[in-house]
Parts: C-alpha cells; sequence; structure tokens
C-alpha cells in the first residue's frame, strides 16, 4: 500500500505525512516546482495539480499496487 498525497508542503499535509513516516508507511508526495520539502524517506514528484500531465509519474507504478490517494492542494491567495 502507499499514500499519494498532495498538498505535502502546507500545514495539514505536513503533519500527516509527519504521522505516516512514523509507522515507516510508502509516501510519495506531490510539490510544486522549488517548493521546499524537508521529509526524508517520502518519494518526491514536482508537479502542479492543475496540470493533467504531472499525474502520470505520481501515480506511476512499475508494479500493481494499490494506493490511497490524499488530496490536501489549496489554492489559497492572502
Amino acid at each position: 500500500m502507499k499514500y499519494l498525497i498532495t498538498g505535502a508542503s502546507g500545514h495539514v499535509g505536513k503533519c500527516l505525512v509527519d504521522t505516516l513516516l512514523k509507522t515507516n508507511a510508502s509516501i510519495r508526495v506531490l510539490v510544486l516546482p522549488g517548493e521546499v520539502y524537508l521529509y526524508k524517506g517520502a518519494e518526491i514528484i514536482c508537479g502542479d495539480v492543475t496540470k493533467k500531465v504531472t499525474f502520470i509519474p505520481f501515480i506511476a507504478s512499475e508494479e500493481k499496487e494499490d494506493f490511497i490517494l490524499i488530496h490536501l492542494t489549496a489554492i489559497i491567495s492572502i
């Protein structure tokens, strides 16, 4: 089982990834190019959720495996 998480660099995403890493879960995160992502142990894919092509490497797998997609991305303006 692999967790695919968008929005992993936001507050909720960071808390979730931190919790999952403590359980030794297999995690792949999608972050915007240039974002700083500090967790070791998660596979990092750079991309933009507004572009369909981003999801090709994000959901790709060499073997047939189950995954859980957790979508936490939000576009906000302050």
